[in-house]
């Protein structure tokens, strides 16, 4: 596999800033939407519609989203989302901010995994950012895969270079 020297750097740059707030899972999550449907039994939440959910520092912005919750403990599995396109942010550990974009994302909250796809955009801090069809996010071990979707498809990457203390 040939991974390009700019996907490498960013690997080495992005544990700056890519660490989130532990605190905001513990926080209420606000959800807005136009319609709302719950399977109770399934433990599945669909919104659509103008869709704003906010948990503490994190904010999802999209046209669709359908929460996955565990049966028994109604604890947050994995959330899916669609939009023209579908947002998120997160305020860092560092205290900068994580935003991203994509017209499709799922976040795997036990894996703490995040995927976009479809003109993926993630920005770190206030310049760091990344483009690429395909983008997946590893919150636990700080590692970020980003690639094209079919052949000829190209990744970018601009990163600026730390200030000295």
């Amino acid at each position: 596999m040939n991974v390009p020297f700019f996907t490498i750097l960013a690997l080495l740059l992005l544990p700056r800033v890519a660490l989130a707030l532990d605190s905001d899972r513990y926080q209420p999550a606000k959800i807005s939407s136009m319609l709302q449907s719950y399977d109770l039994k399934g433990s599945k939440m669909n919104l659509s519609g103008d869709v704003s959910i906010q948990q503490g520092t994190i904010k999802i912005s999209a046209d669709k989203v359908t929460i996955f919750k565990h049966p028994d403990t109604g604890k947050i599995l994995r959330i899916v989302a669609h939009g023209s396109p579908a947002t998120f942010s997160q305020l860092m550990e560092s205290g900068e901010t994580m935003y991203g974009e994509s017209r499709h994302f799922e976040y795997r909250a036990e894996t703490a995994d995040l995927i976009m796809t479809d003109q993926a955009k993630l920005k770190l801090g206030e310049k760091n950012r990344i483009k690429a069809n395909y983008i997946s996010y590893n919150q636990v071990s700080q590692k970020l895969l980003a690639k094209g979707m079919k052949k000829g498809d190209r990744t970018s990457t601009v990163l600026y270079p730390t200030k000295k203390s």
